[in-house]
């Protein structure tokens, strides 16, 4: 923890009056220590009257610790009653725990944990699936293991007082309290502990409703800010999409009007051409097909043979002998 040697003088200073608490007396028997281990697991984060209400009514409810085991998790928790603070959680880890227990033991008993160190009994309590705190409570209370409980409740009380440092956490503030406090008076801390919360209780539900306000302004102010920064982008966007489309239709009308003088420059050339004399135009290459058509159209056409007339044939026959016969006389 941060600044440890500040908040080690306050948290002893704070426990100077744990002198004076009755400390939780340590069980032995195994069937003790099985409810011990329950008690611990309904006491986190909840008052002895909410623990005390839950035990006895499981105790009502079912036959033993077996049938309990076997229970449906959600008539463990109507009998326990949903206003029970983390109480659908609780039923899961009672749950858990039971099982485990059962499938290393092949019973519900504890006894077996006796023959293991220190060390081992709190690693395997976390094995079984046991919270922060009901690990530390159930190894104090039944194993005489140094440790001391804390729950959300108790680090927000110690923070809400400055006796931790606030960037910590429940499992720095709970290796921070097993460092400073000896194991002779681990209990008598627990019992002061508890005592100090409920003290505390009014403060601490004044404190957790300012930061549930805050923390949901918190939340609507960022809400705000990404609604108000999308706001920005959509209309950073459409301006840009505007932008470009304006540069676009003056790139458009740019070649348009490029097109149109280019157009007009040709213009004069061709009219100039049209009206030109005719000697100076070249004459056009006659295609080939235009060609053979001028050749048939020249070509004259046959004409049929026609007989001469009998009489013309005879008088052209008569005037032949006549001027042969004018011909023999002058000689």
């Amino acid at each position: 923890m941060k600044d440890a040697r500040t908040y080690e003088r306050k948290v002893k200073k704070l426990l100077s009056g744990a002198k004076k608490t009755a400390a939780i007396p340590p069980v032995n028997a195994a069937d003790d220590m099985l409810l011990r281990m329950i008690e611990a697991i309904f006491l986190a984060d909840a008052t002895d009257g909410d623990v005390a209400k839950a035990v006895s009514a499981i105790q009502k409810e079912f036959v033993d610790f077996n049938e309990l085991r076997v229970a449906p998790e959600k008539d463990i928790l109507e009998c326990i009653g949903k206003e029970h603070p983390r109480g659908r959680a609780k039923v899961l880890i009672l749950h858990a725990v039971l099982n485990g227990v059962y499938e290393r033991a092949n019973r519900l008993s504890v006894e077996y944990m006796a023959d293991m160190s220190k060390r081992e009994v709190r690693r395997h309590l976390k094995e079984l699936g046991m919270c922060s705190f009901g690990e530390a409570y159930t190894a104090m209370t039944c194993f005489g293991v140094h440790a001391i409980p804390v729950d959300e409740t108790l680090f927000e009380v110690l923070q809400m007082n400055q006796c931790v440092h606030e960037s910590s956490d429940v499992d720095d503030t709970q290796a921070f309290l097993e460092r400073i406090i000896p194991q002779k008076n681990g209990p008598a801390a627990h019992g002061y502990f508890r005592q100090y919360i409920a003290k505390h209780a009014k403060a601490l539900e004044k404190k957790r409703k300012e930061d549930a306000a805050r923390r949901a302004a918190e939340e609507e102010a960022r809400r705000q800010a990404e609604e108000e920064k999308a706001r920005k982008v959509a209309e950073a966007a459409a301006k840009k999409a505007q932008q470009e489309a304006e540069k676009e239709a003056k790139k458009a009308q740019k070649e348009a009007e490029k097109l149109a003088k280019a157009k007009a420059k040709s213009a004069p050339k061709k009219t100039a051409k049209q009206t030109a004399a005719p000697s100076a135009k070249k004459p056009a290459k006659k295609s080939v097909a235009q060609k053979a058509t001028q050749t048939a159209k020249k070509k004259p056409v046959a004409k049929k043979p026609t007989k001469k007339k009998p009489a013309v044939k005879k008088k052209a026959s008569k005037s032949a002998k006549k001027t042969a016969k004018t011909n023999r006389k002058r000689k």
